[in-house]
């Protein structure tokens, strides 16, 4: 092995390592799928998706954020769910909507790569101990999933399996 793929072996090792712990350990908040966050998604009539942005390069590889916006529309909407425009999810109570991040690095030493995928629902939320408005606080979210493929379709697919765990979450509570 040259001195030079293991000192990039060693760096993608240890951006993996810091991509794992930063996700299991970052600074916000993070709820989960439990009977207490998915109370939290009772009584919502619609909501938007959102899909941060993807990296231009990863998605002249072929994984493109519009993609994965149509992914979980068309998975939500499969299961009944009232999918709203970001524009109408600015006029129901408290702004719904479903989050959907994915950090993705390419290796460009194995043409592999290293992602993370979050995905949570957010909406705005009051404290109980205070009238303040806290504004798309995370009230339900999956855990962090991380990984490393030469293929951009697995990816796709891990963020398709999540988006099913969340409709089927939200069904549980809102039956159709």
């Amino acid at each position: 092995m040259s001195e030079r793929y293991s000192i990039e072996y060693l760096y993608i090792s240890l951006l993996f390592l810091f991509i794992l712990v930063f996700g299991l350990s970052g600074g916000e908040a993070r709820s989960s799928d439990d009977a207490t966050s998915r109370l939290s998604l009772s009584g919502i009539k619609g909501f938007s998706v959102k899909v941060e942005r993807i990296d231009p390069e990863i998605e002249g590889d072929g994984l493109r954020a519009a993609t994965i916006q149509s992914d979980a529309e068309g998975l939500l909407k499969g299961l009944g769910i009232r999918i709203l425009s970001k524009g109408e999810s600015l006029d129901e109570p408290g702004e719904p909507n479903l989050y959907i991040n994915l950090n993705i690095l390419k290796l460009r030493a194995t043409g592999e790569y290293i992602y993370s995928i979050q995905l949570a629902f957010r909406q705005n939320a009051y404290l109980s101990r205070t009238p303040i408005e806290v504004l798309g606080a995370s009230t339900w979210s999956l855990g962090l999933v991380t990984g490393i493929t030469p293929d951009l379709g697995k990816i796709r697919d891990s963020v398709k399996a999540q988006v099913q765990t969340f409709g089927q979450a939200f069904r549980s509570v809102n039956p159709k």
